[in-house]
């Protein structure tokens, strides 16, 4: 649902001593910890012969597992057209072994709870690759916080390409999707269009909320998107993790007929007079807005907002009932 910008992935910036990126410690520690397991030579065969995208004729091994783990998030996808299940039973076993071998750096070796260290201090791999994004509330519901608790690591890291379809991505960064345990859960192995590191698909298919009167006195939830959108938003069923928040939009239509325009006005008039002397303060609309509704139905960036999208969303909606 929400854009995550991989830009911190890329940035240099000083760790212990050394200007580098996330991308080159990322593939730094994964190389360190699975080159011993992995048969970098076998993996190149593999990749030539079934993904023969972009790799370069006269690449070693270790060229071909960087180029594979920092795939950025748009070439993902020419590596997933193919499923490890359609191809495993014209594998060599060589060939069978290597791929089997690199899922299970993440499965077996448990390679993202492994530690990075920075300076005098160590970090787990997982909780650094979250605390470098950013990032505290999922993208996938915009719903659930996914900041760590201290050494606990809160966030789970969703495959957005399956690793049982597609092993080969088992541990690529852009692969890696920070979420909440629900939507990871939800989820499963099933497959997502919308990449929430690709900000053109994310706008593209854009999320908005909306609401229906059901009753008097209640209120339904809609999530309208794309037909590419709508996969995604069944998968992990986020109408109905929605639907407890038709309480939220009947909070808000209280507010907006509570602070109604003959409110806003004696307001206003208060504001200019001040003991009998007249003031210059005037307060606007959104300004009203902003301590009705709070700062979050003006905010931009949304990402670490829970309920973002949908409280400026659906406040939107509200305003459209106003006569002034």
């Amino acid at each position: 649902m929400i854009y995550i910008d991989t830009e911190p992935y890329r940035k240099k910036k000083n760790y212990f001593g050394n200007r580098t990126t996330v991308e080159e410690l990322y593939f730094e520690r994964i190389l360190d910890k699975s080159k011993n397991l992995l048969d970098l030579a076998e993996l190149k065969v593999f990749i030539e012969k079934n993904i023969p995208n972009g790799i370069g004729s006269n690449w070693n091994g270790e060229a071909v597992f960087k180029y594979l783990i920092l795939l950025p998030p748009e070439e993902l996808a020419k590596f997933a057209k193919i499923k490890y299940t359609e191809i495993c039973n014209d594998l060599k076993s060589s060939q069978s072994e290597v791929v089997d071998d690199l899922k299970k750096v993440y499965t077996d070796y448990s390679i993202l709870s492994k530690s990075i260290v920075l300076g005098k201090s160590e970090i787990n791999i997982n909780q650094f690759l979250v605390r470098e994004l950013g990032i505290t509330v999922c993208p996938y519901c915009n719903r659930n916080y996914i900041n760590n608790r201290g050494d606990r690591f809160a966030a789970q890291m969703d495959h957005f390409y399956s690793k049982d379809e597609f092993p080969w991505l088992a541990v690529s960064l852009y692969n890696l999707i920070p979420s909440c345990g629900a939507c990871n859960h939800i989820k499963g192995t099933k497959d997502f269009n919308v990449h929430p590191f690709i900000k053109s698909d994310v706008e593209k298919n854009e999320v908005k909320f909306s609401y229906q009167q059901t009753t008097s006195d209640d209120v339904k939830v809609i999530i309208s998107t794309t037909k590419v959108r709508k996969g995604d938003i069944g998968t992990i069923k986020l109408e109905e993790a929605y639907s407890i928040h038709n309480l939220d939009v009947r909070n808000m239509l209280l507010r907006e007929e509570k602070y109604s325009k003959k409110y806003r006005e004696e307001l206003r008039q208060l504001l200019q007079t001040d003991g009998g002397i007249e003031s210059q303060l005037s307060l606007t609309d959104d300004e009203i807005d902003r301590m009705i509704y709070g700062d979050v139905i003006f905010e931009e960036d949304i990402k670490n907002v829970s309920l973002g999208k949908f409280r400026k969303d659906i406040y939107q909606e509200i305003k459209k009932l106003r006569d002034y």
